[in-house]
């Protein structure tokens, strides 16, 4: 096997290591800009580029399984919970095998209240998710394309876009602790934002809380589980035959899946042995700060290794400068085009001064030309052009000097999501913990209660050493047990019944209890799943408890707005500034509206800043309650005296009032404004009567005047 093949190996290298503890690399010329450092390392490898890769490659996949293995029991806790969410039992032992084994499902009735509610308000209109903010005066109409074209293309061109945030909802409320990875599949050419699990995604240990992009950790790795000819078809990625060749893909290599197995056994689907097509390629992206052979400093890099052989196939320097830095970048080049061009200008005119001067020193000047040159130096004198600040310490006499370089900053592309951050540590603390706990105390004293209702139900028979049966005794409708030994008036002397006492209701009580913290704790009462209220309870009251269950909702559905959509909705333009064509038209139809309409748009729209805003109300309101205040401004604006002069306020309000009652389509009804009065027809000549003549504005003139008597 080559070196070529095979970078991680035991073998140490030939050079001292660093105070750090991690060996010197050598020193090569490399090309920042390359797209795949692996190829560059290559064509070095007289020079030590395979050594480098070797040594790149070693300290990726040590620090993988360090933070791997310091993780392992979370994931096992993880595990363990999502079985209780699945409602997923072990079998009960001797002595009640066969008896009920009873599950509670409150864990799971509890989140699916939750996320339908999230999902339901967040994302119930998919025709507006999201609104871009105009950052300036001349930005409105760049902002409605990317607002029109961004809900477009999570609707549309991302197909596994809400299913993705379906799964981060759920992961929101089950650990508390969400990830998501944007990135663009090369393979199947489209923008991706993956939801990740903890099995799929491992950051080092940290103290303190992470940054919403991670981008305060050193370092952090997905695992992908990639087929064969997903491998094939990344290009320019190096040693891709080699890892196929020697190895076969397979479900039991390492890392391994402790929550995809759980739900495996849950759904009772057997992982496949001795498949070649049903395997994966455990690829591990890793992003974080690396020395590069020929830097002073570490870089944020990004390599794709595979972790079973250590082959190191794609590697590069994962940094680029900010929309901010290429915006001053490229007012410096203005700034000083334009101070040459003054700079030009300023000495033409002081070179025609001076000449007029000289011209007016000499005698026997022509008189006409005399006055010409004394009329220019009437003119007012240019000022001199002020030279731009950052070109003091560079060639001021040089045309094409440069701005300093643009400052490269990280690639971040993970979003990281708390429900509630911890005082320490860097993994959130969700509500699906306790309540998976309350869940198992739930299922324990349902099952006790079962089990203590088993015994009651099968009585003990209870004889002395005379009593012989002659056959196995037998507790049967209608069954005959013959005795021998003892005579018919012995025989209850003999024999004797044990009957267990009924199953204690207080285990229930504590069922309910459970059941009651449960909803309690994490804001989610049977009202929220359309539950009757309570005996006599009015609507205000059945209202203000559904307005108390929500205030925890609310809060915590705008962290989830604020802290993973936004960042991921973000993440997208960053993709679209640099994935999507120069220029390209696209008809969008507006389920609201019923229409279609021809939007134009391009990369160089994704490229400049812009905010975005989360549409959603955030309330979680009732649709009658929406409906209601609408009413209550249209209203309004009919009964105040002002507001009755306002008509954009009134219309406004009537927007509103539609908008709540999802009657999006009859809006654009309100731009109109009222109907034009029909003209009448002419009317028919009665005959024997004369019409009557028109006047100048095409109505009916007076009638004419007759001879007078």
């Amino acid at each position: 096997m080559s070196d070529e093949e095979r970078f991680y190996a035991e073998d140490p290298l030939d050079a001292e290591r660093s105070p750090g503890g991690e060996k010197k690399l050598p020193e090569l010329d490399i090309d920042e800009d390359a797209p795949n450092l692996v190829t560059e390392l290559l064509d070095r490898k007289d020079s030590g580029g395979v050594a480098a890769l070797r040594e790149i490659a070693r300290s990726m996949v040590e620090d993988f399984d360090e933070a791997w293995e310091g993780s392992a029991d979370y994931r096992a806790r993880r595990a363990a919970d999502l079985k209780i969410l699945l409602c997923d039992l072990p079998p009960k032992d001797f002595p009640f095998e066969d008896a009920a084994n009873v599950h509670v499902p409150q864990m799971l009735e509890a989140i699916m209240r939750l996320v339908s509610r999230y999902k339901g308000e967040i994302f119930g209109d998919r025709t507006s998710v999201f609104n871009v903010i105009p950052l300036g005066p001349d930005d409105k109409e760049r902002a409605e394309i990317l607002t029109k074209h961004g809900n477009w293309q999570l609707r549309e061109d991302i197909p596994d876009f809400y299913s993705q945030m379906s799964k981060a909802i759920l992961e929101w409320f089950l650990s508390g602790d969400v990830t998501v990875h944007s990135h663009y599949d090369s393979f199947r050419k489209q923008n991706r934002h993956e939801s990740l699990s903890c099995e799929e995604f491992v950051t080092p240990y940290m103290t303190g809380a992470p940054m919403p992009d991670y981008s305060n950790c050193p370092y952090y790795v997905r695992i992908h589980n990639m087929k064969a000819h997903e491998l094939q078809a990344m290009e320019g990625w190096e040693g891709v035959d080699a890892v196929i060749m020697r190895t076969k893909p397979s479900w039991d290599e390492e890392p391994e899946t402790p929550l995809s197995d759980s739900v495996a056994e849950v759904e009772g689907i057997d992982k496949p042995e001795g498949t070649e097509s049903g395997g994966s390629y455990k690829i591990l992206q890793y992003e974080g700060w690396k020395m590069l052979p020929g830097q002073t400093r570490p870089r944020w890099v990004q390599g794709y290794i595979h972790h079973a052989t250590g082959n190191l196939m794609q590697l590069s320097i994962h940094e680029e400068p900010s929309w901010k830095e290429r915006a001053r970048y490229k007012a410096q080049i203005e700034e000083r085009d334009s101070y040459f061009a003054d700079k030009g200008l300023y000495e033409s005119e002081a070179s025609k001064r001076a000449a007029a001067q000289e011209f007016l020193m000499q005698p026997g000047a022509d008189p006409m030309a005399m006055q010409e040159a004394q009329m220019a130096l009437q003119q007012p004198e240019l000022p001199p052009p002020m030279m731009p600040a950052w070109m003091a310490d560079e060639d001021s006499d040089n045309a094409n000097a440069l701005p300093p370089p643009m400052e490269m900053t990280p690639i971040y592309m993970f979003t990281h999501g708390q429900f509630l951050v911890p005082p320490a540590g860097n993994l959130g603390i969700g509500p699906g913990r306790q309540q998976a706990d309350l869940n198992r105390m739930s299922n324990t004293a349902a099952s006790q209660f079962s089990d203590s209702a088993t015994l009651a139900n099968c009585s003990v028979i209870v004889t002395s050493g005379l009593v012989d049966f002659e056959r196995p005794f037998e507790w049967t409708p209608g069954g005959v047990n013959k005795v021998q030994g003892v005579t018919g008036g012995e025989l209850r002397n003999h024999i004797m019944q044990l009957d267990a006492k009924p199953a204690n209701p207080q285990l229930l009580d504590l069922v309910r209890l459970s059941m009651e913290q449960a909803q309690s704790s994490i804001q989610s009462p049977d009202v929220l799943s359309g539950a009757a209220g309570k005996s006599g309870e009015t609507f205000r009251g059945i209202a203000t408890r559904v307005e108390q269950a929500t205030k925890t909702l609310s809060v915590s559905a705008q962290d989830f707005a604020y802290e993973v959509l936004r960042p991921v909705l973000k993440c997208n333009g960053r993709l679209n500034a640099i994935h999507l064509p120069t220029d390209e038209i696209q008809h969008i139809f507006n389920h609201r509206l019923k229409e279609s309409e021809q939007v134009r748009f391009g990369r160089g729209l994704y490229q400049q800043g812009y905010e975005v805003m989360v549409t959603a109300d955030m309330r979680f309101n009732s649709q009658a309650q929406k409906v209601a205040e609408a009413q209550e401004l249209v209203t309004l604006g009919q009964q105040d005296d002002i507001l009755k002069q306002n008509v954009a306020f009134r219309t406004r309000a009537l927007q509103m009032y539609l908008e709540a009652r999802d009657l999006h389509d009859m809006v654009p009804l309100l731009q109109q404004g009222p109907p034009q009065p029909m003209q009448q027809p002419p009317q028919p000549i009665q005959g024997g009567q004369a019409s009557q003549p028109k006047g100048a504005n095409g109505a009916a003139g007076p009638a004419p005047e007759g001879p007078q008597a």
